[in-house]
């Protein structure tokens, strides 16, 4: 099972350009997912992975289009106006606990070696 807290969700758009792609990141060595990062283009991903661990222990692929979804019973609600640091931790937890992927995101973070489509590729360096 996959715990969404344990994942990584960076959602980074250039309000200029809206045409920003999905990147699946992992470690290459026990394929552990490091994060899922929106970004305008995976020359930006090695700042993002850097803040998490090593870019160059990394790979990476891009998405096909999908998200993270919220059932209409458990959906937390937006904007909240959270002043308490409690209510803080709890409206966080509650989030990542009745998230779910996509489809076609479980899709490509449930594949086995045989099944990957689509190649992986390093983190591009730091510009």
């Amino acid at each position: 099972m996959l715990h969404f807290s344990s994942v990584n969700l960076c959602l980074f758009g250039n309000e200029r350009n809206n045409n920003v792609s999905a990147y699946l990141v992992r470690l290459r060595d026990n394929k552990e997912i490091v994060g899922i990062i929106v970004l305008d283009s995976p020359d930006d991903l090695y700042d993002f992975v850097d803040e998490n661990t090593d870019p160059g222990l990394c790979e990476y692929r891009e998405l096909p289009s999908g998200g993270l979804l919220w059932h209409e019973n458990d959906a937390p609600r937006v904007p909240s106006n959270i002043e308490d640091s409690d209510e803080s931790d709890d409206y966080f937890a509650r989030l990542a606990e009745t998230a779910s992927f996509s489809e076609l995101w479980m899709g490509e973070l449930f594949q086995t070696d045989e099944e990957e489509s689509g190649s992986w590729e390093a983190i591009p360096p730091r510009k």
